[in-house]
C-alpha cells in the first residue's frame, strides 16, 4: 500500500537537494580513508577490480564514483586517527 504523498520522508533524500545525494557517515579513520581510496582508484580503472578486498570491494560494489569523490573530498585535509575505536556495550 502506497504511502500518502509527503507524509513520510525518504531516508536517503537530503532536505536541500532531494533525491540527488543520499545522507552518509563521514570518514573517521585512516583505515577508511584508504579503503574509500582503493575502491575509487578501481572505479577509476587506475588498479584491477580483483586487488580489491573486504571494505574497499563492498564499496566498490555500493556507490558511485561521484559518492566515492565527494566522501573523499569531505576527508581531505581533516586529521583522522589511524583506526576507529569500537564501542563497547556494558
Amino acid at each position: 500500500m502506497p504511502y500518502p504523498k509527503g507524509k513520510y520522508k525518504n531516508y536517503w533524500e537530503s532536505d536541500s537537494n532531494p533525491g540527488k545525494h543520499r545522507k552518509h557517515t563521514p570518514i573517521v579513520s585512516e583505515a577508511q580513508r584508504g579503503a574509500m581510496g582503493a575502491a575509487y582508484a578501481a572505479k577509476t580503472g587506475e588498479i584491477p577490480v580483483s586487488e580489491l578486498f573486504g571494505p574497499a570491494k563492498k564499496m566498490f560494489k555500493g556507490m558511485s564514483k561521484a559518492e566515492l569523490r565527494r566522501h573523499l573530498k569531505e576527508s581531505r585535509g581533516k586529521r583522522l586517527v589511524a583506526k576507529k575505536k569500537r564501542k563497547t556495550t556494558a
